[in-house]
C-alpha cells in the first residue's frame, strides 16, 4: 500500500477557489504536477501518470514516541461516541489530560 500525498496549503486553497469541475480538475492536476506527484501527458489530457520517482514525506507516528515512559493508559468517551485513548506516565497525568479533553467538549465527569 502506498502513502497518499499530503495536499499543500497552496493546492488546497486553489482547489477551494475553483468555480467548476473543470477548473477544480485542472487546478489539482497543475498542483500535483508542480509538486512532482504526477507527470502530465502532452498528447492526452486524461493520460496522466504517477511519477515513479516521487517520494512522499513520511507521516508522523500516531502512537507516543517513548511508550516506555507512557505506562498508564485510559479510554474515555467525553461526548457520544467520541473515543479517546490517552497515555501518560501516571494516573495524575491521565486525570489532567482527561480534564482537558472533557473541557473541550464542555462535559464534566
Amino acid at each position: 500500500m502506498t502513502e497518499q500525498p499530503k495536499a499543500s496549503y497552496e493546492l488546497t486553497k486553489a482547489a477551494n477557489e475553483a468555480t467548476s469541475f473543470q477548473d477544480l480538475r485542472e487546478t489539482v492536476l497543475k498542483g500535483l504536477a508542480a509538486e512532482g506527484v504526477i507527470v502530465r501527458s502532452r498528447t492526452d489530457e486524461f493520460n496522466n501518470q504517477v511519477n515513479p520517482n516521487y517520494q512522499p514525506e513520511p507521516l508522523a507516528p500516531a502512537v507516543p514516541q517513548a511508550p516506555a515512559k507512557q505506562t498508564s493508559v485510559r479510554v474515555i468517551y467525553p461526548h457520544l461516541n467520541d473515543r479517546f485513548e490517552i497515555y501518560g506516565a501516571s494516573e495524575t497525568e491521565l486525570d489532567e489530560k482527561e480534564r482537558q479533553i472533557r473541557a473541550m467538549f464542555g462535559s464534566a465527569r
